[in-house]
């Protein structure tokens, strides 16, 4: 066994490589927007998409996660394994969610009387399937790296299918 391979074993035992998020999020993107223009998806489609998450969130962040033993973290220093692996994922998430419905919020300035009830309720109930196909290919996300976070006290963290719904309700953002 060479030196460099066996160096690589001992930083990394299990071989897993960290997955880049900008390298799967073009591709999410795009699904995730077909999920929110209610477009029709194949179940190869949405397993790929749930693939994207699930690896994304099980690669390997070791170097960003370790505390040398018998060390232990300042408290706001302290920062879970699980924020390195879902963080930026959840915020991507949360950023693509806000920007669709600022969108929709423009879409609907210039209706008056039932017309504008008629359209955001179509909207509302639109979002809401859409936030659940999306909850479903979030769900790795959702079982792990939330649960985690909300278990860790942490606030402002939400299941995928109420990130934005929970913030509105809550008068935040």
């Amino acid at each position: 066994m060479s030196s460099a391979s066996t160096s690589s074993r001992n930083h990394n035992p299990h071989g897993l490589k960290p997955i880049d998020l900008d390298c799967i999020w073009g591709d999410l993107e795009e699904g995730i927007n077909k999920v929110y223009q209610r477009e029709n998806m194949p179940k190869k489609r949405y397993m790929e998409l749930y693939t994207h998450v699930y690896n994304y969130c099980t690669s390997v962040h070791q170097s960003q996660t370790r505390i040398p033993s018998g060390k232990k973290p300042a408290k706001q220093a302290a920062v879970s394994g699980a924020q390195f692996v879902g963080l930026e994922l959840y915020k991507r998430l949360k950023d693509f969610l806000h920007q669709y419905l600022v969108d929709l919020l423009s879409d609907g300035l210039d209706l008056m009387d039932e017309e504008v009830l008629r359209f955001y309720t179509k909207q509302w109930e639109d979002y809401q399937f859409s936030s659940k196909v999306l909850n479903g290919i979030c769900s790795y996300l959702n079982r792990h790296w939330v649960r985690r976070e909300c278990d860790e006290g942490r606030k402002g963290i939400y299941e995928i299918y109420s990130v934005r719904q929970g913030e509105r309700l809550r008068g935040r953002d």
